[in-house]
């Protein structure tokens, strides 16, 4: 994504490959929300699709700090 402000010719390729993978995602969760009577969370998978790139940066970053308590327990790396 950090490449296509740099080189604007490939936002057609980055937004290829976006809808792709979001197609990919729908396709794979819609039995698993199916089962789970939860067909309706669909909704959610755009807005979930653009908040997890910086969630994940973000947890990574913090796991990087040095120290952290996940379940009760300090876990230190």
């Amino acid at each position: 994504m950090i490449l296509t402000i740099i080189q604007p010719v490939l936002w057609p390729w980055t937004l290829a490959a976006w809808v792709l993978k979001l197609g990919a995602d729908c396709w794979f969760l819609s039995p698993v929300l199916r089962f789970l009577g939860r067909l309706r969370w669909r909704r959610w998978l755009l807005v979930l699709q653009l908040l997890y790139a910086p969630y994940a940066l973000a947890t990574g970053l913090l796991g990087l700090r040095g120290s952290y308590v996940w379940k009760e327990r300090a876990v230190t790396t």
